[in-house]
């Protein structure tokens, strides 16, 4: 497997983006949020939205990098409440993180709340969009 402790908060952006490539699926950068689900009152901007063909968001991904401790907490607590919030509004949300100044703690926090580590992220998304397939076949929805 890969390793991606080195990644800044762009190689990570770029590192999900190659990944959803591979897989064929359509994606944007950097885009406002239509939930307006930031929880401190802004727009907020969404490091890698997932599109369908005709550029319905889909998922909303957020790249957070760490490679030394430090302010991983409030990151990642704020990333986690914005992703649950649009999970509530109607739009699947995932953290993905890579670097390893997380701790344990953080760590098992982000997992217990969707997020994904840029490692295992393929298989993941992999899974999640064979799923919706299936799931629309099976409601006719194709």
């Amino acid at each position: 497997m890969e390793s991606h402790n080195n990644l800044d908060a762009d190689g990570l952006k770029n590192a999900v983006c190659r990944i959803l490539q591979e897989l064929g699926l359509k994606y944007q950068t950097e885009q406002y949020s239509h939930l307006q689900s930031s929880i401190i009152g802004k727009r907020r901007r969404v490091d890698v939205v997932v599109t369908d063909n005709l550029g319905e968001t889909l998922m909303f991904i957020e790249c957070k990098a760490q490679n030394t401790s430090g302010t991983t907490e409030d990151k990642l607590f704020r990333a986690v409440s914005e992703a649950n919030r649009d999970k509530l509004l109607g739009t699947p949300s995932i953290i993905v993180f890579s670097g390893c100044g997380w701790s344990t703690a953080d760590m098992r926090h982000a997992m217990l709340n969707g997020a994904v580590r840029i490692e295992i992220l393929r298989d993941w998304l992999t899974m999640y969009f064979m799923y919706e397939k299936a799931s629309a076949k099976k409601s006719g929805l194709r």
